[in-house]
């Protein structure tokens, strides 16, 4: 069992420190690769 004052805080929930965590709200996330790029050995083409 881990110890309760081990526990890892979550991002949103507030602790004692006076900082607050600078977490993007809305960023879109990372393109999925497609087709060759995704299955073959060679480095896919930049965009």
């Amino acid at each position: 069992m881990a110890k309760a004052g081990m526990r890892r805080p979550d991002s949103g929930e507030p602790t004692q420190s006076s900082k607050k965590a600078h977490m993007p709200r809305n960023t879109r996330p990372v393109p999925e690769l497609q087709g060759k790029a995704k299955h073959g050995e060679k480095r896919a083409r930049p965009t």
